[in-house]
């Protein structure tokens, strides 16, 4: 029986939210740039599917508190049918069945990309950050170091997915959109992948920010806007809190001098 305040929880869900990362992180890429697949990847792939199919195995196990009475729960019976009852169950099925190998080799493209972006429903299980911050026996002001870290790298992923996004918008049959910025090749779609990958980050940082990347087409005007406009309203949500975090630190610092 094990529960979420124990070591072993701790640090298995930690495990589970570096696996979930890298998801987070290659699904999107290997969406947008139709990365060659390796022995390699593949085998990291599988390898992920089996912990988290252990990992659902385990929350059978896990003990959970009663909202109701505030008590802990540890008959099976109970701890089961909360798991399967709630959204958690369902979610964590839908992020362990590998739908990528159940396309057919050489079908359509479009389907084999869709079906990778299914794999992103992963992130989910990036939600237990908070949960291992609010368990973990640390400092107070460590804690919120923590979670500045947490919104930075937050930041960091949303301009990644934003900038894979673009590229898949962009690299329609006719390519018309190159990149703005000075100095930049016409043949921006004749570059490496890499070359590729890291001028849409950049230009995705900058939508975020508010800034001009030129869209060509009605789509691509469509999805700017909407980045603009949601990037302005998550950029203030990360930098709101990331100053109330601060506060509370250097409030307590005036406290303790």
């Amino acid at each position: 029986m094990f529960g979420h305040d124990t070591k072993f929880r701790l640090r298995w869900d930690l495990f589970i939210i570096l696996l979930a990362l890298w998801n987070c992180i290659y699904i999107p890429f290997d969406a947008a740039f139709a990365v060659k697949e390796s022995v390699a990847i593949s085998v990291i792939d599988r390898f992920i599917d089996v912990f988290f199919m252990l990992d659902i195995i385990l929350n059978f196990f896990t003990t959970f508190i009663n909202p109701l009475n505030k008590l802990l729960v540890s008959d099976l019976r109970r701890i089961a049918l909360h798991y399967i009852l709630g959204p958690r169950f369902i979610v964590d099925l839908l992020a362990t069945i590998p739908f990528d190998e159940m396309i057919p080799k050489g079908g359509n493209s479009n389907n084999s990309t869709y079906t990778k972006v299914l794999g992103l429903m992963k992130m989910i299980r990036l939600l237990r950050l908070g949960r291992i911050t609010t368990f973990m026996k640390l400092r107070s002001d460590f804690k919120i170091g923590f979670r500045i870290f947490q919104l930075l790298f937050l930041l960091l992923l949303l301009a990644h997915w934003i900038g894979c996004i673009w590229y898949i918008i962009v690299n329609d049959s006719k390519k018309l959109w190159i990149p703005p910025a000075k100095g930049d090749a016409p043949n921006f779609f004749a570059e490496t992948t890499w070359q590729k990958y890291s001028k849409c980050v950049y230009h995705s940082i900058l939508l975020i920010i508010g800034n001009e990347i030129a869209p060509v087409n009605n789509t691509q005007t469509l999805v700017a806007s909407l980045v603009v406009e949601f990037g302005s309203l998550f950029c203030a949500f990360i930098f709101g809190n990331m100053a109330s975090l601060l506060s509370a630190m250097n409030k307590k610092e005036e406290i303790f001098n």
